[in-house]
């Protein structure tokens, strides 16, 4: 299975797992499932759609700011997922460690850069045979002083016949109506970059109540949309379509491009 990149732009400590599978919004340190550690904090307006964590770096070389356990089962398969934001942070700065309890060796997630959107990330898993649990530890790694990291909607489910339900979306329609997360699986896959926004006018709309606008910045190269980690099969055909309307100042083609990047499971770029 391969994923899909599209571009148009606990409070206390517990001695027992949390809940399966995991949904950590970050709206508020009262409902959180893991640990807030070293330093972090919930920023309450500051997430995808309410709180977010965030953690402000310090120049430790190594520090864990959360932590989660989990009841995973060895030799059974999982998705974690998560959107994220960095501001003056390198490459490979945060990382998500996922450190198995009895048998394997941890894995560990190497997150790029992303100071100007958020990103959304998936992954894909197998339990080592033996494990009887696993704990998912989010870090910072030689993060600069005054750095910052956002953290939203951490998710961890079982994959049933290759799916991860509320994780994965193998196919989407939307007419971007009520643009909530909580309200939508896909929401938290569309990413909006630079110009871009959604609009509530249904006076406007082809469709529904609301369209997702992009205002052109003069960039060479602006991506207004994102739509992350669509869930696809390799050597099959899709079909995308969308309605759209332009501006006289879209002057042609060129003006407006759609681009599909593909990664295997592991996030590896393949084409």
């Amino acid at each position: 299975m391969r994923k899909l990149f599209v571009l148009l732009a606990l409070a206390a400590v517990m001695s027992f797992a949390a809940d399966f599978p995991l949904l950590e919004r970050f709206d508020d340190a009262e409902h959180l499932k893991g640990q807030l550690l070293e330093g972090a904090s919930i920023a309450p307006d500051a997430g995808v759609e309410k709180g977010a964590l965030c953690a402000i770096g310090d120049g430790k070389p190594n520090r864990t700011i959360y932590s989660v356990d989990l009841p995973v089962e060895g030799g059974k398969q999982y998705a974690l997922a998560l959107n994220y934001h960095t501001e003056k942070l390198a490459n490979y700065a945060f990382r998500v460690d996922v450190v198995y309890k009895g048998s394997g060796k941890p894995e560990s997630f190497n997150m790029i850069a992303s100071s100007w959107r958020w990103m959304h990330r998936t992954y894909e898993i197998t339990a080592p045979e033996g494990a009887k649990g696993a704990t998912v530890r989010l870090r910072l790694v030689g993060a600069p002083v005054g750095s910052r990291l956002l953290v939203d909607f951490l998710r961890m489910a079982p994959m049933v016949n290759g799916i991860a339900k509320g994780i994965h979306i193998t196919d989407f329609e939307t007419a971007f109506d009520g643009w909530r997360f909580d309200r939508h699986l896909i929401f938290d896959h569309f990413m909006p970059g630079p110009g871009g926004s959604v609009v509530n006018e249904w006076k406007e709309a082809k469709v529904g109540e609301a369209f997702f606008q992009a205002k052109g910045n003069g960039a060479p190269m602006q991506y207004a949309l994102y739509i992350d980690n669509i869930k696809v099969t390799g050597n099959c055909n899709y079909i995308f379509e969308a309605w759209y309307k332009a501006t006289k100042d879209f002057i042609n083609n060129a003006n407006g491009m759609l681009i599909f990047f593909y990664k295997d499971a592991k996030g590896t770029a393949i084409g």
